[in-house]
């Protein structure tokens, strides 16, 4: 992830970002995650809720 593009505020080298993805259907993951997965990761690094 390119997160100077995003906020100057996010930092990958003071902190640690975990994501957790199941796939319980068998059907692969979707192009809809990234951009889920990407809002939720900003939302959490900068202390602001996702929605």
């Amino acid at each position: 992830m390119n997160n100077k593009v995003i906020s100057e505020k996010i930092s990958t080298t003071t902190k640690d970002y975990l994501v957790n993805t199941q796939n319980l259907n068998g059907m692969g993951i979707t192009t809809g995650l990234t951009l889920s997965t990407i809002i939720a990761i900003s939302s959490v690094a900068l202390g602001k809720p996702a929605i």
